[in-house]
């Protein structure tokens, strides 16, 4: 005794938010009447019906039922192919169980929205916004972010400007925005502007917004200039006529006490002066007689102090760890000059590729500090105390040893690459930067 099972169209077509159906033919092979019940297993069992779910066959005769899928217009199913299976439960006799196999394919579709926030900033020549990328479709989206304003008074830059967002995702994007031109006094200005949201594969989304321009200056600036003139007025008024006369009378006082301490100064050192000649006489050692003093020695160069910048970049391909040298050519790291003393306060690091991975801040090869790449894309790091690099004495007799400050990337995955100097740079490599400003103290240059 045996029980059949076919599908009538093993492969469908699906627009997600619409219906497709496919028949099953039942074949009771068995010499008596068999009751069959069904259901759908796998990932479509959601969104799958049969009708009718029992069915009555007498031997060897057919039945079809019809599989009805339904999946939701949603990102929680995402685009490609969903297999399933029709399993035919008899009722008499359940060890002729079967099962058919079929396959669903969902086909794309593209929806994303987008929100500022907030919508009306304020402030004197920069303000700051924020956008809320959201993708409600079933496959990944791919946007750019650029901003402008009609009148060309202000400068709207995205941070990032590119964004990858994942079906059912969010991310979102600083948006700086700056008055090309100070304004100085007056009512606040409203500065209308627009950010440009441009998915790959979709229409663009224009959002609106506005900066509200304050001036520099307070509206009541001249009543403050007029009331600090007035106490200055009143100060010098006190001045000359209270403290000035008592002032004038305590120097002369003083001037005559110097006086006459000076006067008896003087006679004291001629007294010393003529007992000294008495001395040298008795000597035989003329008075101006003393040996000439040597020359003066030319004194050095003051060192050169000065702040300065440098960007560390440190790359290294998948699954694999960058390298760390003491060459001062080398980019990944920062090595005063011979003789030098570098004093850095923060650094900077930068992960524009959204690479997954870690981070190690390096003083001399020891590892300072440590962070995930995962959702990193900017984050200052501050030494408290400030670092002190200098050139030390080690080893050799003449060797020197620099202290040396460094940046160390571990790559599990690296992210899209972007754009470089107009290039996309090649994929399956993780590029982090440190940005370092710092204090340079080295020798003067000799002739």
């Amino acid at each position: 005794m045996s029980t059949h099972a076919t599908l009538d169209a093993p492969t469908l077509d699906i627009e997600p938010g619409a219906t497709a159906s496919c028949g099953v033919t039942i074949r009771n092979s068995s010499p008596i009447i068999e009751q069959y019940r069904f259901e759908v297993v796998g990932p479509a069992a959601g969104w799958a019906t049969i009708e009718p779910a029992v069915v009555n066959i007498y031997p060897d005769n057919d039945a079809e039922v019809s599989v009805t899928f339904s999946p939701p217009r949603s990102s929680r199913v995402p685009a490609g192919e969903v297999p399933y299976a029709v399993r035919v439960l008899p009722a008499e006799n359940p060890a002729a169980a079967t099962a058919v196999e079929g396959l669903v394919r969902i086909r794309p579709f593209f929806q994303t929205t987008a929100e500022i926030s907030p919508r009306t900033s304020r402030g004197r020549r920069r303000a700051r916004h924020e956008v809320a990328v959201d993708n409600t479709g079933n496959v990944p989206v791919h946007v750019e972010l650029s901003g402008g304003d009609p009148d060309g008074q202000l400068t709207v830059r995205p941070r990032p400007s590119m964004l990858t967002v994942q079906p059912g995702q969010a991310l979102f994007s600083a948006i700086d925005v700056r008055a090309r031109r100070a304004y100085w006094r007056g009512q606040p200005i409203t500065r209308p502007f627009q950010v440009m949201v441009s998915p790959g594969d979709g229409a663009p989304i224009v959002l609106d917004a506005n900066m509200l321009q304050v001036a520099i200056l307070p509206r009541n600036i001249l009543k403050w200039v007029a009331a600090i003139l007035a106490l200055i007025i009143l100060a010098a008024a006190a001045w000359f006529l209270l403290a000035k006369p008592a002032i004038d009378s305590a120097a002369q006082k003083a001037a005559e006490d110097a006086a006459g301490q000076s006067a008896a100064a003087v006679q004291a050192a001629q007294s010393a002066a003529a007992a000294a000649n008495r001395r040298l006489d008795k000597a035989g050692i003329p008075p101006d007689g003393a040996a000439p003093a040597p020359s003066a020695t030319p004194s050095g160069k003051a060192p050169v102090v000065a702040n300065a910048s440098t960007q560390l970049a440190a790359h290294a391909n998948n699954g694999q760890q960058s390298a760390v040298t003491t060459d001062p050519r080398d980019l990944a790291t920062l090595v005063p000059v011979k003789g030098g003393v570098y004093t850095v306060p923060q650094i900077d690091i930068t992960n524009p590729q959204k690479d997954t991975g870690t981070i190690e801040i390096l003083v001399d090869g020891v590892p300072k500090w440590t962070q995930a790449l995962d959702n990193l894309f900017e984050l200052p790091f501050k030494f408290d105390p400030a670092l002190v690099l200098t050139t030390a004495k080690a080893g050799g007799q003449d060797g020197t040893k620099p202290h040396v400050l460094a940046i160390r990337i571990n790559c599990t995955k690296a992210g899209d690459p972007i754009p470089l100097n107009g290039k996309v740079q090649g994929g399956g490599t993780c590029r982090e930067y440190g940005s370092v400003t710092y204090t340079s103290v080295t020798p003067p240059a000799t002739n």
